[in-house]
C-alpha cells in the first residue's frame, strides 16, 4: 500500500510536504513511511488516500496486484 500511495503522489505531482498539511500529519511521517522506516496505521493510511482522492479499497487491490 505504502508504495502505491507514493507513486501516486508523485504521479499527481504532490509533494510530501503538501500532502502532509492537506491531511494534518507531519511531513516526517509521510517520509519515514515511503522510506521503509515506519509502518503507518490504518488511520494514516486513510488520510492519505483520502488526501489523495484514491479509495482505500482501490489502493488495497493495486497492493495486492504487485
Amino acid at each position: 500500500m505504502v508504495l502505491y500511495l507514493r507513486d501516486e503522489r508523485v504521479r499527481q505531482g504532490i509533494s510530501a510536504t503538501a500532502l502532509a498539511a492537506k491531511i494534518g500529519i507531519d511531513r516526517s511521517t509521510i517520509n519515514r513511511m515511503e522510506s521503509d522506516a515506519f509502518r503507518p496505521g490504518l488511520w494514516v493510511i486513510m488520510r492519505i488516500c483520502d488526501g489523495l482522492g484514491v479509495s482505500f479499497v482501490d489502493c488495497a487491490k493495486a497492493s495486492v496486484k504487485k
